[in-house]
Protein backbone atom coordinates (compact mmCIF):
# COMPACT_ATOMS: atom_id res chain seq x y z
CA UNK A 1 0.00 0.00 0.00
CA UNK A 2 1.13 3.51 -0.70
CA UNK A 3 1.04 6.63 1.44
CA UNK A 4 -1.89 7.77 -0.68
CA UNK A 5 -3.81 4.59 0.22
CA UNK A 6 -3.22 5.21 3.91
CA UNK A 7 -4.33 8.80 3.47
CA UNK A 8 -7.58 7.58 1.90
CA UNK A 9 -8.06 5.15 4.78
CA UNK A 10 -7.50 7.96 7.30
CA UNK A 11 -10.04 10.15 5.50
CA UNK A 12 -12.58 7.31 5.40
CA UNK A 13 -12.14 6.70 9.13
CA UNK A 14 -12.55 10.42 9.79
CA UNK A 15 -15.72 10.49 7.69
CA UNK A 16 -17.03 7.41 9.52
CA UNK A 17 -16.49 9.15 12.86
CA UNK A 18 -18.47 12.18 11.63
CA UNK A 19 -21.28 9.93 10.41
CA UNK A 20 -21.28 8.08 13.75
CA UNK A 21 -21.64 11.39 15.58
CA UNK A 22 -24.58 12.30 13.34
CA UNK A 23 -26.12 8.94 14.15
CA UNK A 24 -25.57 9.44 17.89
CA UNK A 25 -27.20 12.86 17.63
CA UNK A 26 -30.12 11.24 15.85
CA UNK A 27 -30.52 8.71 18.64
CA UNK A 28 -30.67 11.57 21.12
CA UNK A 29 -33.45 13.03 18.97
CA UNK A 30 -35.36 9.75 19.25
CA UNK A 31 -35.18 9.94 23.02
CA UNK A 32 -36.89 13.31 22.73
CA UNK A 33 -39.75 11.71 20.80
CA UNK A 34 -39.03 12.80 17.23
CA UNK A 35 -39.32 9.44 15.49
CA UNK A 36 -39.70 10.74 11.94
CA UNK A 37 -36.56 12.85 12.16
CA UNK A 38 -34.65 9.82 13.40
CA UNK A 39 -35.89 7.61 10.55
CA UNK A 40 -34.77 10.20 8.01
CA UNK A 41 -31.40 10.58 9.71
CA UNK A 42 -30.84 6.81 9.80
CA UNK A 43 -31.57 6.57 6.08
CA UNK A 44 -29.13 9.40 5.35
CA UNK A 45 -26.41 7.82 7.49
CA UNK A 46 -26.90 4.43 5.83
CA UNK A 47 -26.74 5.97 2.35
CA UNK A 48 -23.63 8.01 3.12
CA UNK A 49 -21.82 5.14 4.81
CA UNK A 50 -22.67 2.65 2.07
CA UNK A 51 -21.64 5.08 -0.66
CA UNK A 52 -18.34 5.96 0.99
CA UNK A 53 -17.41 2.33 1.60
CA UNK A 54 -18.26 1.38 -1.98
CA UNK A 55 -16.27 4.31 -3.36
CA UNK A 56 -13.29 3.48 -1.17
CA UNK A 57 -13.28 -0.18 -2.24
CA UNK A 58 -13.69 0.80 -5.89
CA UNK A 59 -10.73 3.19 -5.61
CA UNK A 60 -8.53 0.57 -3.99
CA UNK A 61 -9.25 -1.97 -6.71
CA UNK A 62 -8.88 0.54 -9.52
CA UNK A 63 -5.48 1.63 -8.16
CA UNK A 64 -4.24 -1.97 -8.11
CA UNK A 65 -5.02 -2.64 -11.78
Amino acid sequence: MTTQDFSKIDQTVSDAKKITKQFDDSLATLKNGHDENLNQAIKQVEQKATGRVRNFIDQLFSNNN
